[in-house]
This record gives C-alpha cells, sequence and structure tokens, in this order.
C-alpha cells in the first residue's frame, strides 16, 4: 500500500490519486455504512473517497460504494455495489477485468446436502431447512467487473443492474436491468435479460463439483430450464419432477449425453419446459435411476393458466460447459 493511499486511507482525503491497473483501485461510499480492510489491517469505516490496494476487503452490507479501477489502457471505469462484503481483485494477466469475490461462508451446510426420500415422486419431496442466505450483492456496473459467488460467477453486457446471492442451496443470479451472463464451468453459460434468474448448486461448491444441478427461469412467458451435471455419469436420462401449486405432481424425462472429448466420464444434459399450471412456488427434484440428485430448488410461477397452452410441454438441449 502506497504513503499516499495509507494516508487517504486514515484522514478521509477527497480526492485519492487514480487508480493503478493490478495494483489498486479507489473507492467512495455512496451511503450507509461501508468499511474497508487491507490485506493484513483492520477494518476502518469509510468516509470519503479513497485509495485501496488490489485484494482489499469491502463491507457494504449496511451501505453501498463505488469502486473505479484501471483498465489497463489508461482509463477507468466504475461500478457500484451494495448490500453485501467483496475481497477486490485485479490481475494484470486478466485484460483489464476487476473481480468482486463473494466473501462469506455457508452457516447451515445441512440444507446444502439435505434431500427428499428417493423415488419419482415429488409430492412428498420438500426442503428439510430453510435456505440460508449467507451473502449476498447488489450490483449496478458493466461487464468490466466479474462477480464472483460459490457456484456462479456474472458478468454484465453493457450497463446492467443484477443481484447475486449465495444461499446454502446454490447460488442465484438474478436480472433487474440489462442484460447479464451467468458462468459455470460445470454447465456452461446463460444470457439472463431483465426478470429473468439463474440457481446453480453443486456438490461440493466449486469447479471440482462431483454433481450440479441448474434452474433457469423465465416467468414472464412461463418457461423454465432444468440442467444437470454429473462429473462420473453412466445413465442415459435424468427425470425433472415438481409440484404444483395445487398439489398434481409432474415428471418429464431428458436424455443425457458425455460432455467433452473421449475418453470422458462426465455428462449432463438440460430440459426446457413450458410450465402451464398457474402461478404459485413449485419444488422442483432432479433424479437419475429413481435416486434424487442434489437438493430440492424452488421456482416461482407468475403467469395465469392459459388455456390455449394446453398441458406442460417439455424439449431437450444440449450442455456446452
Amino acid at each position: 500500500m502506497s504513503v499516499l493511499a495509507a494516508a487517504s486511507l486514515a484522514l478521509g482525503a477527497t480526492s485519492p490519486p487514480a487508480p493503478v491497473f493490478a495494483s489498486s483501485v479507489d473507492v467512495a461510499r455512496v451511503s450507509g455504512r461501508v468499511q474497508v480492510t487491507v490485506p493484513g489491517g483492520a477494518a476502518t469505516t469509510l468516509t470519503a473517497s479513497v485509495q485501496i490496494p488490489v485484494g482489499s476487503t469491502v463491507n457494504a452490507d449496511a451501505g453501498a460504494v463505488r469502486v473505479t479501477a484501471a483498465d489497463g489502457s489508461g482509463g477507468t471505469y466504475s461500478g457500484q455495489f451494495k448490500q453485501g462484503s467483496f475481497q477486490v481483485l485485479q490481475s494484470a494477466t486478466g485484460g483489464g477485468a476487476t473481480e468482486i469475490r463473494l466473501v462469506g461462508k455457508c452457516v447451515n451446510a445441512s440444507s446444502a446436502t439435505a434431500a427428499a426420500a428417493d423415488g419419482p415422486s415429488a409430492g412428498t419431496a420438500r426442503p428439510r431447512h430453510k435456505p440460508t442466505v449467507y451473502r449476498e450483492l447488489v450490483i449496478s456496473a458493466n461487464g468490466e467487473f466479474d462477480v464472483v459467488g460459490a457456484d456462479v460467477s456474472a458478468v454484465a453486457s453493457g450497463q446492467a443492474q443484477y443481484s447475486l446471492v449465495d444461499q446454502c442451496n446454490g447460488t442465484h443470479v438474478i436480472a433487474q436491468n440489462g442484460q447479464v451472463t451467468a458462468q459455470s464451468r460445470n454447465t456452461g453459460s446463460y444470457t439472463l435479460k431483465p426478470h429473468q434468474s439463474l440457481i446453480q448448486h453443486c456438490q461440493p461448491s466449486g469447479p471440482i463439483a462431483q454433481h450440479c444441478t441448474l434452474l433457469l427461469s423465465s416467468p414472464k412467458s412461463s418457461v423454465f430450464s432444468f440442467g444437470l451435471y454429473l462429473k462420473q455419469g453412466t445413465a442415459s436420462s435424468f427425470k425433472v419432477c415438481y409440484r404444483t401449486p395445487k398439489g398434481a405432481t409432474l415428471c418429464h424425462t431428458a436424455p443425457l449425453a458425455p460432455l467433452g472429448a473421449a475418453p470422458t466420464v462426465s455428462e449432463g444434459g438440460g430440459l426446457t419446459c413450458i410450465v402451464n399450471d398457474g402461478p404459485g412456488v413449485y419444488p422442483v427434484r432432479w433424479l437419475v435411476a429413481g435416486h434424487q440428485i442434489g437438493t430440492t430448488l424452488q421456482f416461482k410461477a407468475t403467469q395465469p393458466i392459459d388455456v390455449f397452452l394446453g398441458r406442460d410441454s417439455c424439449s431437450g438441449y444440449t450442455i456446452n460447459p
């Protein structure tokens, strides 16, 4: 940390020096209470614009902060972040992007592994524990910021506002304005438009997951997609079962296919469905050979039943990690 940066942080100077690519960023409190912890230092309450070294942690759980970073080409860019804590990272080989990595640990690990009894019926499937939000962030930024959660990272396409929420049952990305690309090493990338959302749950969490389930929701069009990744799989298909608000259980089957070039043991597949059973919350499970994979998730439908759509219809798709 430079002498000027240290003085800026300690005294609350209003005009920090320009950020240095892959070395420092400038941060400014927008509202509420914001704290900054530089590597090896103690938490300091942010009262004005300051420069902090890359690797610092920002706590905006009760406030909002603006981060300004250098782009590696002589320019800068800014984004606003609120309602969460994160570490700011920037690599000289990262193409100018800044990584915003959420910090915090799941405090309700049992909910991540809780599964209902095996079997094709989702009628008895209920989450055993209420999913715990253990870290989240509301972002208003452009594509220069890569926001990293437990199972998914998110990058805006242009300027966008979105949320990334880590629960003990997976990472949720919700688009409010603009377009956001949610990226996973295991199940590929998905572009979210306003009011669309994605949940991905991997076990164990991260890039070496043994399995991942994915739920992509477009409630305004009554379209919902369900993906499955298995690191070691020999099955030819999987089943998605969800329970409607009226208590009916509907199950649909989708194929599983090998991922990557041979020899490979991983496989994946997906199913996109038009759900025409009315508004409400739908518990959903993924099953292979009658055994549930992962935890029970939920999606929310908002549209009334459309008599012209008829019964729910689904079609398979291929996962391209």
